[in-house]
Protein backbone atom coordinates (compact mmCIF):
# COMPACT_ATOMS: atom_id res chain seq x y z
CA UNK A 1 0.00 0.00 0.00
CA UNK A 2 1.08 3.29 -0.50
CA UNK A 3 3.58 5.34 2.11
CA UNK A 4 4.04 1.60 3.48
CA UNK A 5 0.79 1.00 5.52
CA UNK A 6 -0.67 -2.16 5.27
CA UNK A 7 -3.97 -3.44 3.84
CA UNK A 8 -5.43 -4.43 7.58
CA UNK A 9 -4.07 -0.38 8.31
CA UNK A 10 -6.50 1.11 5.28
CA UNK A 11 -9.33 -0.89 6.44
CA UNK A 12 -8.81 -0.08 9.85
CA UNK A 13 -8.27 3.48 9.83
CA UNK A 14 -11.10 3.57 6.99
CA UNK A 15 -13.64 1.77 9.04
CA UNK A 16 -14.33 -1.12 6.23
CA UNK A 17 -13.44 -4.68 5.83
CA UNK A 18 -9.90 -5.80 4.47
CA UNK A 19 -12.10 -7.46 1.61
CA UNK A 20 -13.68 -3.92 0.50
CA UNK A 21 -9.93 -2.45 0.61
CA UNK A 22 -8.74 -5.36 -1.56
CA UNK A 23 -11.72 -4.59 -4.26
CA UNK A 24 -10.34 -1.04 -4.02
CA UNK A 25 -6.66 -1.73 -4.46
CA UNK A 26 -7.80 -4.00 -7.54
CA UNK A 27 -9.87 -1.61 -9.36
CA UNK A 28 -7.37 1.38 -8.97
CA UNK A 29 -4.82 -0.59 -9.98
CA UNK A 30 -6.78 -1.57 -13.41
CA UNK A 31 -8.06 1.65 -13.61
CA UNK A 32 -6.25 4.16 -11.68
CA UNK A 33 -8.02 6.52 -9.76
CA UNK A 34 -10.90 6.80 -11.65
CA UNK A 35 -11.44 3.41 -10.97
CA UNK A 36 -12.26 4.10 -7.42
CA UNK A 37 -15.28 6.27 -8.58
CA UNK A 38 -18.63 4.15 -7.96
CA UNK A 39 -20.75 3.94 -11.24
CA UNK A 40 -24.14 2.60 -11.42
CA UNK A 41 -24.82 -0.86 -10.48
CA UNK A 42 -25.48 -3.20 -13.80
CA UNK A 43 -28.87 -4.19 -11.80
CA UNK A 44 -31.25 -7.00 -13.80
CA UNK A 45 -32.13 -6.28 -17.11
CA UNK A 46 -35.90 -4.50 -17.21
CA UNK A 47 -38.47 -7.05 -18.28
CA UNK A 48 -40.94 -4.43 -20.21
CA UNK A 49 -39.62 -3.23 -23.77
CA UNK A 50 -39.41 0.65 -24.88
CA UNK A 51 -42.72 0.12 -26.24
CA UNK A 52 -44.78 -1.62 -23.68
CA UNK A 53 -42.73 0.96 -20.75
CA UNK A 54 -44.83 3.17 -22.80
CA UNK A 55 -48.39 1.94 -23.85
CA UNK A 56 -47.76 1.12 -19.31
CA UNK A 57 -47.05 4.89 -18.69
CA UNK A 58 -49.89 5.96 -21.19
CA UNK A 59 -52.31 3.92 -19.13
CA UNK A 60 -50.82 4.82 -15.28
CA UNK A 61 -51.21 8.67 -16.73
CA UNK A 62 -54.85 8.34 -17.66
CA UNK A 63 -56.09 7.11 -14.49
CA UNK A 64 -58.76 4.53 -13.17
CA UNK A 65 -62.00 3.80 -15.82
CA UNK A 66 -64.61 3.96 -12.83
CA UNK A 67 -66.95 1.25 -14.81
CA UNK A 68 -63.91 -1.42 -14.60
CA UNK A 69 -61.85 0.14 -11.67
CA UNK A 70 -64.37 1.42 -9.50
CA UNK A 71 -62.49 0.24 -6.31
CA UNK A 72 -60.04 2.16 -6.56
CA UNK A 73 -62.06 4.99 -6.40
CA UNK A 74 -63.29 3.77 -2.93
CA UNK A 75 -60.05 3.37 -1.48
CA UNK A 76 -58.52 6.32 0.45
CA UNK A 77 -55.04 5.99 2.48
CA UNK A 78 -55.95 2.05 2.38
CA UNK A 79 -59.71 2.30 3.93
CA UNK A 80 -62.57 1.57 2.10
CA UNK A 81 -65.02 4.60 1.92
CA UNK A 82 -68.60 4.87 0.70
CA UNK A 83 -68.59 4.89 -3.37
CA UNK A 84 -70.73 7.44 -5.52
Amino acid sequence: MYDGHSRSDAARIGGVTLQIVRDWVIRFNARGPSGLINGKAPGNQGKLSDVHRQALAKIVESGPIPAVQAMSRCLINGRKVACR
